[in-house]
């Protein structure tokens, strides 16, 4: 299983550089915590998108959506305050949310952030690299 972070099916739906890595990741069983579900809706929103709009796009990608469990919400605190830097290494909770989300379901996390994929490796969870809105794929020089 792949679970998703929010910076992909942002860049999906926005049409970035990564939105082909996102396709072909949706061949597979995609999941998303719903914390990052509405980290999707709210970025796109406070860019115009209609939150309505962007919550039934996202209903339509056979993307299995999971409720955030206490033991995830515990690993994700857990995550970042080991793990967060205010400049060298600025994961949201979110991220870390995402993260704790792959480790719990032994899945693949895919990111087009940098931070979020060295951390994933740094604690051992395989990461699928994810070309961000500049085209540039974190973890390589793809």
């Amino acid at each position: 299983m792949i679970v998703l972070d929010a910076s992909c099916l942002v860049g999906l739906l926005r049409g970035e550089p990564g939105q082909a890595d996102v396709i072909a990741a949706l061949t597979h069983e995609c999941a998303m915590n719903v914390l990052n579900r509405a980290e999707v809706i709210n970025r796109l929103s406070r860019h115009g998108a209609v939150a309505d709009d962007v919550a039934a796009d996202l209903d339509t990608l056979g993307v299995e959506f999971i409720a955030l469990e206490v033991e995830v919400a515990d690993k994700a605190a857990a995550l970042r305050a080991r793990h967060y830097h205010r400049v060298e290494c600025p994961l949201s909770m979110a991220d870390c949310v995402a993260l704790a989300t792959a480790l719990a379901t032994a899945a693949t996390l895919a990111t087009s952030d940098a931070h979020l994929a060295a951390t994933g490796v740094g604690v051992g969870c395989e990461v699928l690299p994810v070309a961000n809105s500049s085209g540039i794929y974190p973890l390589s020089t793809r």
